[in-house]
């Protein structure tokens, strides 16, 4: 597994096993500590559910990676993301209820 962030190289020591210790420690979170986690955040009222289904799709993401599926176990929210006709955005809609959906705007 290579990162390729700005500050991979903190990481550079971190060994494969020690990446899926915290996994397990992300798996192990419940719902109500999720979404106690993006209360806590500064983010706006109307972007919360968003985050809280990006943070759950990031750990299931991360769960597949380091072969943990088996102890995920939360329900993963539906996302459909379109991307823009240059390439250079896209958008995430998160569907809430079945009238009403929210959407981010992000840059590639």
């Amino acid at each position: 597994i290579s990162l390729t962030h700005p500050f991979a190289e903190s990481f550079a020591s971190v060994t494969y096993e020690d990446a899926r210790w915290i996994i397990r420690k992300l798996l192990a979170l419940s719902e109500k500590d999720i979404r106690e986690i993006v209360e806590a955040s500064e983010v706006p009222v109307q972007t919360k559910d968003l985050l809280y289904a990006k943070f759950v799709h990031r750990i299931h993401n991360l769960a597949e990676l380091f072969n943990l599926t088996n102890l995920f176990k939360l329900n993963l929210p539906e996302l459909t993301t379109i991307n823009s006709d240059d390439g250079k955005y896209f958008w995430i809609f998160h569907r809430v209820s079945r009238t009403k959906s929210i959407a981010s705007m992000w840059e590639h």
